[in-house]
């Protein structure tokens, strides 16, 4: 069963993950950290973005904590190095 006012996971196209993780569990993403390193693309990695193997890509791996530091999500996301420039809006009231 839901708390009280969360967001169900067939609403996520209407509110962000940090707001659903929120509601649901009761932790709040307060600070992270972001790093992004250049890298190449292998086999499976290049099939899924439609590059060759050996082409260029930067890895972005994100810790995001709540205020205490505990951490709550990792993410790794890969990007195409030839679709730069690389905008990143990070927005959290």
């Amino acid at each position: 069963m839901l708390p009280s006012g969360a967001v169900r996971p067939s609403q996520l196209d209407q509110v962000s993950l940090y707001e659903w993780l929120e509601t649901t569990t009761g932790h709040r993403i307060a600070l992270g950290e972001e790093y992004i390193e250049a890298d190449v693309a292998d086999t499976n990695l290049a099939e899924l973005l439609l590059i060759e193997p050996g082409a260029a890509v930067l890895v972005a791996r994100r810790c995001s904590r709540a205020a205490d530091r505990r951490p709550i999500e990792y993410v790794v996301n890969t990007y195409r190095a030839d679709r730069l420039p690389l905008p990143v809006e990070l927005v959290r009231p």
